[in-house]
């Protein structure tokens, strides 16, 4: 089974080599690589192979912004059009194999479901701005939509901001009444099905684009609401299972929104799991680098 794994890449040329390099043991597995416009140098440090493509597009990918759905729509349809794939797999540099994709693709190739994803349908009580919906329906300025430390006043404003939808003090646009949305991870596995019926329906309907501008963490809703807007009825999909081990419980206080990043005492979980990836690692990172050499065999 043919599998394309599309890789967005900010920085860590050392971490993503020793998943590429992972990722290259399985003969069908083709790596799509996005290099953000901030470090086009990163290109120079890659692995190369004739099974990792690096596409001529580089987005500034900026956190919560609209360049992390650009990025990723450019790597399915590059993948779409240089050759046929089963499944396609989206990814950062900063994940793990953990699982032989042997197993993977005989896993998927039993399964056969239309997409792998984790979120929940919206509005869903878990989710800020009123239950989530209020990160498209409403306007996000720019000084919004950026990464900031735990107490930042910003992070306060933002929530601020957030909460006047949520209390419906601000109305924010007008969401599609025949849509319905869903979100929570942007890290996926789509299925060759899905992922043309989703080219299709955008090169139809362009104006779905337009729900997600100026959007918080758009990506995170993006393809997951897609998945379920273009499905057919005999088409499954598997909500709470996008195939990878993340750890958003035990965060570091540190770096709000990130998930944990994984260590060795982390293995046992991972294994537990069932899951074939995991993120996030940094092989820069001493115990975090324990845990990559337990599955890379050094």
């Amino acid at each position: 089974m043919k599998i394309a794994f599309l890789l967005t890449l900010y920085a860590n040329a050392k971490q993503s080599n020793i998943f590429i390099k992972q990722l290259l043991q399985y003969e069908d597995a083709y790596v799509f690589i996005h290099i953000d416009a901030k470090n086009k140098r990163l290109e120079k440090e890659l692995y190369r192979h004739e099974r990792v493509i690096i596409i001529p597009q580089n987005y500034y990918i900026e956190w919560g912004d609209f360049s992390q759905i650009e990025a990723n729509l450019a790597l399915i349809n590059f993948a779409n059009k240089y050759s046929e794939f089963k499944y396609y797999s989206v990814h950062s540099g900063n994940d793990l194999l953990v699982q032989p994709l042997e197993k993977l693709s005989s896993f998927l190739e039993k399964d056969k479901a239309y997409a792998y994803l984790d979120c929940d349908r919206l509005p869903n009580e878990k989710f800020q701005y009123g239950g989530g919906l209020g990160r498209i329906a409403m306007k996000w300025p720019k000084c919004f939509r950026k990464k900031y430390r735990q107490h930042s006043v910003m992070r306060y404003l933002r929530a601020i901001y957030g909460r006047l939808y949520g209390i419906k003090i601000l109305k924010g646009k007008k969401l599609p009444e025949n849509m319905t949305f869903y979100g929570q991870s942007d890290w996926f596995t789509l299925s060759e099905k899905c992922v043309k019926n989703i080219i299709l329906y955008l090169k139809l309907n362009p104006n779905y684009y337009d729900i997600y501008r100026n959007s918080l963490i758009g990506s995170e809703l993006f393809f997951n609401s897609m998945a379920f807007l273009t499905k057919e009825d005999e088409d499954i999909i598997k909500q709470h299972n996008n195939l990878r081990y993340i750890d958003f419980v035990n965060v570091d206080k540190n770096t709000p929104g990130s998930p944990k990043l994984l260590k060795e005492e982390d293995y046992e979980k991972i294994k537990a799991s069932g899951a074939f990836f995991a993120r996030k690692v940094d092989c820069n990172n001493k115990e975090s680098n324990k845990l990559i050499k337990k599955y890379i065999g050094e």
